[in-house]
């Protein structure tokens, strides 16, 4: 999805739309490749399906070492995984900081976790990829999605992860052909 330009109102001059997400994105092309691909593996059977499907979750393990934790996702059909910046992800708040990439961005992996102060909240990780599996840390200071900082100072219960849970997603773990993990808690 990709974010509206401000419009001008006319009479008064004020600026509208602004910030909105526009639900008709420029890039078709992307999904469109993606849904033709699937719709030819199911439908007909043509391709197989690891060149068809995007990965998905075969298991999900959380360490704690020291304050910090771990969510180490192992994915099925993640051949050549990697994260891949949605096209116009600088135009998708919050915007990336300079020198940092939208995969960089907070919010494509949280954690809805009960903190040490008692305070339950949806924490930012940072993620990355290790051969077939995505890998989410959480270490202190703590962020919520929000970017602000939290009181607690450790983390003492984990209710669930969530992967591109975020209206629009700025990033995608996709596997050499191209196809994303799709979003998940």
């Amino acid at each position: 999805c990709s974010e509206d330009a401000p419009a001008t109102d006319p009479e008064t001059g004020a600026k509208t739309n602004a910030g909105s997400c526009n639900l008709h994105p420029q890039d078709k092309h992307c999904p469109a490749r993606r849904l033709a691909k699937r719709v030819l593996q199911v439908a007909f059977g043509v391709g197989s399906n690891a060149t068809q499907a995007g990965p998905t979750l075969a298991s999900a393990r959380l360490s704690n070492v020291s304050g910090s934790l771990t969510v180490r996702l192992r994915l099925d059909n993640a051949e050549g995984l990697l994260l891949q910046p949605a096209k116009v992800c600088e135009k998708i708040k919050p915007y990336p900081l300079p020198g940092q990439s939208c995969c960089e961005v907070p919010g494509l992996l949280t954690l809805n976790a009960t903190m040490s102060d008692g305070g339950r909240a949806w924490i930012n990780g940072t993620v990355a990829v290790d051969g077939s599996d995505l890998i989410g840390t959480w270490k202190p200071p703590f962020i919520d999605q929000s970017g602000l900082p939290l009181s607690g100072t450790s983390i003492v219960i984990v209710h669930s992860v969530e992967y591109a849970c975020a209206a629009v997603p700025k990033c995608a773990a996709v596997n050499s052909a191209g196809m994303p993990l799709p979003p998940l808690q």
